[in-house]
């Protein structure tokens, strides 16, 4: 196995061992926000898939599409800080 095999197989592994502990309800915080993190790595790899890997347009409008959330996490952290005050 090579570094370049070893990448995917160790993330494939991680991936499976948080989601049994979700199976089991027995995920610790860090490993729930971890398992969401995967969930949305490979949620953005099916819609890179489904667009087509080489469309340009479609990568850039995904890419537009993670600032954009990006954006809204920033403006909800401000709007908790001035509701805070």
């Amino acid at each position: 196995i090579t570094k370049t095999n070893l990448k995917p197989l160790q993330q494939g592994a991680e991936a499976n061992m948080v989601k049994f502990k979700e199976l089991q309800e027995i995920l610790s915080k860090e490993e729930a926000k971890r398992w969401q993190e995967i969930k949305e790595k490979f949620q953005k790899s099916q819609k890179m898939k489904g667009l087509g890997e080489n469309n340009q347009t479609a990568q850039v409008l995904l890419q537009m599409e993670e600032i954009t959330k990006g954006l809204q996490g920033i403006a909800g952290v401000i709007k908790k800080l001035d509701n805070s005050k």
